[in-house]
């Protein structure tokens, strides 16, 4: 019969693969696999289909916890000439039927998002080196820690408020999967491992200003014709409990990239938007930490 979300899970492991996380407040995202199928085609209309690398993993929305810091710290590469991530494992799908585990998960993309009046999320995209049916799935027990809230923290650029509106900041490993002609054991198709490419930083943030501001006119002065500005952006947002636990996210080494001005009607704000790029394969342009 047909299912619906009720039944639904999502959860996590550390490098061992064991599931033993609930993945929290979940709001969107899958888990695939692609064939890659390939179609050899000759004279006479003739067709045949062989299989390429299989590509596995998903991406997954989520409201941001403490329970998170695991998975974040393996979304960061240990030392700028790190080979590898630290992996990790995902399971989800319906309860009442079947399950999908990945196993062996590398991070390519970790994006935070935050904005007025919503709590804190985060899109994790990653891919795994093997996919596997769960006949019978069990859900890990519902999260009791509070997701970060919108209200309790505080942000700043080079040391500035800027009547934040909207923060999305995107870390981005470049992950590229690779196989070999080499004996292989079962399943063959699936990639051998993931190259790590360099480690792009860059945030997109929105502002309310009025004119005259001096730090806009700093900003625009200055920041916009200089490409080897360290800027610097801190971010913090904390939960809901009685002992509250915080995140806290550091950018250094950015520069800025562009500024968006709009044109809005009657009574709506302006929004400035602008972009950071950091340099890259730099140990400190991004650090990420959970504290009690």
């Amino acid at each position: 019969m047909p299912s619906t979300g009720i039944l639904g899970h999502c959860d996590f492991g550390g490098v061992d693969n064991t599931i033993d996380t609930s993945m929290g407040i979940v709001t969107a995202g899958s888990l695939d696999w692609d064939s890659a199928l390939e179609h050899i085609e000759g004279v006479g209309g003739q067709d045949e289909i062989q299989g390429g690398m299989v590509e596995a993993g998903g991406s997954i929305t989520s409201l941001i916890n403490v329970s998170h810091d695991p998975l974040f710290s393996s979304c960061l590469r240990s030392a700028v000439t790190s080979s590898a991530l630290t992996e990790f494992a995902v399971q989800g799908g319906d309860v009442s039927s079947i399950g999908h585990k990945l196993s062996d998960c590398s991070a390519n993309t970790l994006e935070i998002n935050g904005s007025v009046g919503n709590a804190w999320n985060f899109t994790l995209d990653f891919r795994a080196l093997t996919y596997a049916f769960v006949a019978s799935p069990t859900r890990q027990s519902s999260l009791t820690a509070s997701s970060m809230q919108w209200h309790n923290g505080t942000f700043q650029m080079a040391s500035s408020d800027y009547i934040c509106q909207t923060c999305s900041i995107t870390i981005d490993n470049g992950l590229t999967p690779y196989s070999a002609l080499d004996t292989r054991a079962a399943p063959k198709r699936y990639p051998d491992g993931f190259l790590l490419g360099s480690e792009a930083v860059t945030a997109s943030l929105t502002f309310l200003t009025y004119p005259g501001s001096t730090n806009w006119t700093r900003f625009d002065e200055d920041w916009l014709h200089d490409t080897t500005d360290d800027i610097g952006v801190i971010l913090t947002a904390v939960d809901a409990e009685g002992s509250p636990n915080t995140l806290t996210v550091t950018l250094a080494n950015m520069v800025f990239a562009s500024q968006a001005i709009p044109f809005v009607v009657g009574g709506e704000p302006i929004g400035y938007t602008v972009e950071l790029e950091g340099q890259r394969n730099q140990a400190d342009t991004v650090t990420i930490a959970f504290t009690a």
